[in-house]
């Protein structure tokens, strides 16, 4: 029995299928450790003809089907497959002699991966978009062997799997005909499937596209992504992870063309006077651009306020304690009537406020928040909240969280020895109790909001799993959600809190919340008593006191 199974499906490929074949005679692994399928997708071209007369050494055979598509045509070979692993080429690569024993090696190495095998794309022209094209694609497999691989590495032109795991998680989905291997990496990793790498696993591919092929394709790859986010969680936070790396000055040229209806194919036929740096440069900007309009495009017919979540986020503020009188409004206090006209504002502004919990139900279903969204948090737990805030939310049918101090409920601030909030009283069990009636978060802010880098272990424990109990306890609900005091948090501390069971923890990072911050590092926004209406506008819009160029390109 062979240990790999190649599948190779095809279409109209005739000459560039016998070159294949005629690289994989030429294979250093022993012919009877591996088998050949070709799927004929329909093809009309002696494709056929070809296969019935091929003189080979190793195993070879072709099965014929109506043309389906190249997923339904792997699923179809796969499903013949007698090798424990399969190697998936495309019908126009030309495999290296090495190609076949590498992946043999990697699967057998790491016992059984997701092996992404390297494909180093050849130019036939010169026209410069190829060429750069080329050359940025050669690049990205050049630095996969210093990064731990992906699902959106996986290319069907080349890879390898288990054919049990393929099996198992169904195979290709016919509903997308591009990036249907980006769906397949989807679901793998969401298995929870190891990728890894072969570089020396090399097969050529010959460039048989025009520059608007590219361009169009790109295009479709981006519409199927956000189909993809829509489907798996996990793509919303990767596609995010992504835009967020995109600089200012790309950033604001994408947003200009993008205003002035500029397309890609119009960006890739400008002949620049540029070198051939300068050229690969310009040329990953326009691909990022057409990738980013395809999916902005599709987004845009099927949900209207899906792109401008996306992009900015959601800002969580962050208040602690507000007075009646607003000569004792500080940093830390807000006086009321400010806190009425920060709401006042969020209102007539069709915001929609909610608590830290709601924002969370939302990611877990794979949901954006509109774009109108704005989630509201005070630390410590202080008394004044229910006397000044609380009603004021309340009337406008607002919501929001309440991170409390669980030993000193009904007592006083200790752990500050001076300050604006030494001393100051806090909300009581009984009190706490009213406001989670009334529809109030209530989460966990430690048990004595002591500095939690530095404590130990044990005490660690104590502050983080007292807290949950405290709030069972008293409450009898188990809180979902932590803030770091300080907002100081390391390594350990993240640990102890995932691990204690909260499903979310906020900092006080400033930023905006978009899909790819972490659950368990939540930026926050303080909210100060010596804010400005025009600072605190700033801060919901932006995340933050002093806009930079990148929050302020993102904001428009």
């Amino acid at each position: 029995m062979p240990k790999l199974s190649v599948i190779i499906p095809t279409y109209q490929r005739r000459d560039s299928l016998q070159n294949c074949l005629n690289a994989l005679e030429r294979q250093s692994l022993d012919p009877a450790r591996f088998e050949v399928i070709v799927v004929i997708d329909g093809s009309n071209d002696g494709t056929t003809e070809l296969l019935v007369k091929f003189r080979t050494r190793i195993s070879l055979s072709h099965i014929w089907q109506e043309n389906q598509g190249q997923a339904a045509a792997r699923n179809h070979g796969a499903s013949k497959a007698r090798g424990d692993y399969l190697v998936i080429l495309d019908d126009d690569v030309v495999a290296d002699p090495a190609l076949l024993e590498e992946h043999l090696k990697l699967q057998i190495a790491l016992g059984g991966v997701v092996g992404i095998g390297n494909i180093l794309y050849e130019p036939n022209d010169d026209d410069w978009y190829i060429g750069a094209y080329a050359k940025n694609w050669n690049l990205h497999f050049e630095n996969l062997a210093e990064r731990q691989p992906d699902w959106q590495d996986l290319y069907s032109g080349n890879m390898s799997i288990p054919r049990e795991r393929f099996n198992d998680i169904g195979g290709f989905s016919t509903e997308h005909a591009i990036a249907h291997d980006a769906e397949l990496g989807c679901r793998l990793q969401l298995a929870r499937a190891e990728f890894a790498y072969a570089p020396a696993a090399r097969v050529r591919h010959r460039n048989n596209k025009t520059r608007a092929k590219l361009i169009r394709e790109t295009e479709a790859r981006g519409a199927v992504s956000y189909r993809l986010s829509r489907k798996f969680g996990a793509v919303l936070s990767d596609l995010s992870a992504s835009y967020q790396q995109i600089g200012p000055l790309p950033l604001l040229f994408f947003h200009v063309a993008h205003k002035t209806g500029i397309s890609g194919r119009v960006l890739g036929r400008l002949r620049l006077a540029l070198t051939d740096g300068q050229r690969t440069s310009w040329q990953k900007k326009v691909q990022q651009y057409v990738f980013w309009s395809g999916l902005r495009r599709a987004a845009n017919d099927d949900d209207n306020y899906f792109w401008r979540s996306f992009t900015r986020g959601v800002p969580i503020l962050a208040y602690h304690a507000f007075t009646r009188n607003r000569n004792h409004a500080s940093r830390f206090i807000v006086s009321s009537d400010d806190f009425e006209t920060q709401m006042q504002y969020l209102l007539d502004r069709g915001y929609s406020v909610i608590s830290v919990a709601q924002f969370l139900a939302l990611r877990r279903d794979g949901k954006l928040p509109t774009p109108d969204t704005v989630v509201v948090t005070v630390d410590d737990g202080y008394a004044d909240f229910a006397e000044i805030a609380w009603p004021v939310m309340q009337e406008k049918r607002f919501n929001g969280t309440v991170f409390v101090v669980t030993e000193r409920a009904g007592s006083k601030n200790t752990w500050d020895t001076s300050g604006e909030l030494c001393d100051r009283e806090l909300l009581s069990w009984e009190q706490l109790n009213q406001l989670a009636s009334a529809g109030v978060e209530i989460g966990a802010h430690t048990r004595t909001h002591p500095t939690l880098v530095e404590s130990s272990k044990d005490q660690l424990s104590q502050e983080v799993h007292g807290a949950k109990e405290d709030i069972e306890k008293h409450l009898g609900r188990s809180p979902d959600t932590f803030a770091f005091p300080f907002g100081e948090y390391n390594s350990e501390v993240l640990s102890m809190v995932s691990e204690t069971g909260y499903e979310a923890a906020c900092t006080v990072n400033p930023g905006m919340n978009t899909p790819d911050i972490e659950d368990m590092k939540l930026r926050r926004i303080e909210i100060f008593g010596t804010d400005s209406a025009w600072r605190f506008r700033l801060k919901v819009r932006f995340g933050a006191r002093r806009p930079k160029l990148l929050q302020l390109i993102q904001g428009l």
